[in-house]
């Protein structure tokens, strides 16, 4: 399909089930809304300022900026999370 042509590593799939079919590609991307799966931060979320192949700067709730492994980011919207976070 035309959404899977323009994948790359680091883009988060929103799958609509039960068909497993793409819905909607969520691109690793400035502005992009993550959550952290490893490290310190795991389990916090943040805005993407910038990213190169290892890290990420991110802007966390609370407006900090700060960096960690790009590894450690999964997205979870394009500018604010699309699925609920507890």
């Amino acid at each position: 399909t035309k959404a899977q042509d323009t994948l790359k590593v680091g883009d988060s799939l929103l799958l609509g089930l039960p068909q497993n079919a793409i819905q909607e590609v969520l691109p690793l991307q400035d502005g992009a809304a993550v959550y952290f799966i490893r490290g310190k931060h795991r389990g916090e979320w943040g805005i993407v300022h910038s990213f190169d192949e290892k890290k990420i700067v991110y802007h966390n709730k609370d407006k900090e900026k700060l960096e960690t492994a790009r590894a450690y980011a999964f997205v979870i919207g394009k500018e604010a999370p699309v699925i609920q976070l507890k």
